[in-house]
């Protein structure tokens, strides 16, 4: 009835004890491999109806396999299990508080298997590639306000949780996704937006040769910047604050970048003297 999809068999079935008792068992006939469980094989079809109903008749939530280098079997066990974890259907049903975390873990674990199960690599690799996928369709369906709560505060209160969980899962193509970037934009940019639009419609050779002259800017305001902020945090400047501009991380990856660089060539400097110097010697 799972298989064909039959919904209102499935329901007739559910009534009769001898069927309900065996629910979370494993199939015992040849039609379908052993490990699969009736909860398992509606997952694999998909099907939000069926899995509802079979859990809300007492199926058990599917169990994350445990990698077993010892059992060669339990790679076909713990695929067919993940095949049916990593349905969009059954994953908003076992997650309905946090489906995009659920997605962006169950990818990242996926990956994990694909490394220890080579012989499934591309089985495991697309099952994670298609979680990290589902997790940027929930966000394209989110509401623009729910999107800032979920994005910017977190779902527990931290401050950008939901991109440092992805970062240390390096999910990259959900971070880089357009709905992600367009929370993120004004927060990296500041109160510089504007100007950052408009220099997005300038041609990219203008933009290459203007980032030279923002790097000496740099070099040239940044030890101004830092006695300003340490003696007068307040200070305003044409309606922005010193903390204020300081602050923006934008303003901070450029004033980083041109430590560095000084550093570097201050470096470069006192090598070719120390050079010279044993040269003249």
């Amino acid at each position: 009835a799972i298989d064909l999809e039959c919904i209102s068999v499935l329901r007739e079935l559910l009534q009769a004890p001898q069927f309900l008792s065996c629910i979370g068992e494993t199939s015992k006939s040849g039609y379908f491999p052993p490990d699969v469980t009736p909860l398992m094989l509606a997952a694999h079809h998909n099907n939000y109806q069926m899995i509802t109903l079979l859990l809300k008749h007492g199926a058990r939530l599917i169990d994350r396999p445990v990698h077993d280098h010892n059992d060669p079997m339990s790679a076909h066990t713990a695929l067919n299990v993940f095949r049916a974890i990593a349905a969009p259907m059954y994953l908003l049903t076992a997650n309905p508080t946090n489906p995009i975390h659920a997605s962006l873990s169950l990818s990242h674990e996926l990956d994990q298997w694909s490394m220890w199960e080579y012989e499934f690599f591309h089985d495991y690799h697309s099952l994670a590639c298609s979680m990290e996928e589902f997790a940027v369709e929930l966000l394209k369906l989110t509401h623009p306000e729910e999107l800032d709560t979920l994005l910017v505060r977190g779902p527990n209160g931290r401050y950008l949780e939901t991109l440092q969980y992805s970062v240390d899962l390096e999910r990259k193509n959900f971070v880089a996704s357009a709905n992600f970037q367009l929370v993120l934009s004004p927060i990296w940019y500041g109160r510089s937006v504007s100007l950052v639009n408009k220099l997005r419609k300038v041609n990219l050779l203008f933009r290459a040769c203007l980032l030279p002259l923002i790097i000496v800017a740099a070099l040239i305001e940044l030890p101004l910047f830092s006695i300003f902020y340490i003696t007068v945090p307040n200070l305003s400047l044409r309606a922005f604050k010193v903390k204020d501009i300081v602050t923006i991380p934008l303003v901070k990856f450029i004033n980083h970048m041109a430590s560095q660089f000084t550093f570097l060539m201050l470096l470069i400097r006192a090598a070719a003297t120390s050079g010279q110097r044993a040269f003249e010697r």
